[in-house]
């Protein structure tokens, strides 16, 4: 089997078994791929020699550029790709799962745009459906770029997640937005910007920074949300 994030050949004792992309000695000929998936080869003397030839000059993160082969059996393969095809289905159900949520909150927000948290509810069901579909399609991406994408989306949803979850849980405990949650919003639209520049181009400073935004995010949510569930359930607000 072979899982790998760059353009590469696979030789078995001299022979070409497999290509992914085009190998290159600059960024510019390069044609890299995310490529997942195993070949059949059939060893028929004591000594096999595996070659693999790869670049990568876009790779912009440590774990960016491996190419990663395992050699095992057709019972073995099968029973990895059994456990894919069960992870991918499930994924593919809660996607579905919870966009119907999305859909159907986002319309009742339409017909009534006074029950905001509606809205709010939506939009967190929308982050969690992106989630889950990222995580179905994750294996099938070839195209590097597309895959650079999702991968940085991986931490930028992070911020939007426990905020929108927040901001649902004040709308209805409260039936309004505190004002300081706004102060919540800069890191939240931060962080996620810093960490993709900060992972496309190796800077350091812009990863700190998002880092910190992200951090600042979920503690503060965990625990204003503890807090904000914690009154709804004293005032017994339904849905607490």
């Amino acid at each position: 089997g072979y899982r790998g994030i760059a353009a590469f050949e696979i030789f078995i004792n001299g022979k070409l078994m497999l290509s992914k992309g085009h190998i290159a000695n600059n960024k510019d000929d390069e044609i890299i791929t995310s490529a997942n998936g195993y070949f059949y080869a059939d060893f028929t003397t004591p000594y096999n020699y595996i070659t693999v030839r790869a670049s990568n000059h876009n790779g912009r993160i440590s774990n960016d550029s491996d190419v990663d082969i395992y050699i095992g059996s057709d019972k073995m393969q099968h029973e990895i790709n059994e456990r894919e095809s069960v992870s991918d289905t499930i994924c593919v159900i809660l996607s579905i799962f919870y966009f119907t949520f999305f859909f159907i909150y986002f319309n009742l927000f339409l017909c009534d745009r006074k029950a905001k948290i509606n809205k709010y509810f939506s939009q967190f069901c929308f982050v969690i459906f992106f989630v889950f579909f990222k995580s179905a399609i994750d294996n099938d991406i070839e195209n590097y770029t597309l895959y650079s994408f999702f991968s940085t989306v991986d931490l930028a949803i992070i911020a939007p997640l426990f905020y929108t979850f927040i901001r649902f849980l004040h709308q209805l405990v409260f039936g309004k937005l505190k004002k300081y949650l706004r102060w919540v919003l800069v890191p939240t639209i931060i962080s996620p910007i810093a960490l993709y520049f900060g992972i496309q181009y190796v800077n350091v400073c812009f990863l700190i920074i998002g880092g910190i935004g992200l951090s600042f995010v979920i503690i503060f949510s965990v625990i204003n949300g503890i807090r904000v569930v914690y009154i709804g359930l004293k005032r017994k607000i339904e849905g607490s």
